[in-house]
């Protein structure tokens, strides 16, 4: 026989039964915007002589894990490496599941072919892929196939990986349609 819990510990299985995966999401959610706030008010996420405020470093920590892409100060500027990488850590953990493979398999190809150093390329990378629209400001350096990569990153990561392997994979069917084929009546 199972011995009856006492009250503090039905008040512990109470809490973990309130916590509903939508509200799991929500606080991880919310928990990653604090962190990456926090990160980017670090002295050493920020380029010296451009402060950021509070408010800019919320701003920023938001959008790039709702991977909106919208910004208030330049990223490639008012960021040092490390602040970038933060930003970079946001948009990925933001856009998980193909978009990691997708994007470590362009990030490779990109830095095969492109003579720029990796964090700029892996910034471009992920924010294509994320449609987030971030930028350190290397784009313009790409040669006509980096930017081709690119193209195709932000056509795949706005219609979806999923959706896109579903298209290719999905043979047409005439079978598989059904007509009535009773008489139907008006009036």
């Amino acid at each position: 026989m199972t011995p009856r819990p006492d009250e503090s510990q039905r008040r512990v299985i109470e809490r973990r039964r309130a916590l509903s995966p939508a509200k799991v999401v929500a606080l991880s959610f919310l928990a990653a915007i604090a962190v990456g706030t926090l990160l980017l008010l670090l002295p050493f996420s920020q380029t010296p002589g451009q402060p950021v405020s509070l408010l800019d470093a919320f701003f920023t920590a938001t959008s790039a894990l709702c991977v909106t892409g919208l910004v208030v100060v330049d990223t490639g500027s008012a960021w040092t490496p490390f602040g970038q990488g933060v930003i970079l850590l946001l948009i990925h953990i933001g856009g998980l599941g193909l978009v990691t493979l997708g994007t470590l398999l362009a990030l490779f190809v990109l830095s095969a072919t492109q003579d720029l150093p990796l964090l700029p390329l892996m910034f471009e990378t992920f924010s294509a892929f994320g449609t987030v629209g971030l930028s350190t400001g290397v784009t313009g350096e790409l040669n006509p196939a980096g930017k081709l990569l690119v193209i195709v990153l932000m056509y795949l990561g706005r219609i979806g990986p999923t959706t896109f392997a579903i298209a290719l994979l999905q043979q047409a069917h005439a079978d598989r349609i059904k007509y009535p084929e009773e008489g139907v009546l008006v009036g």
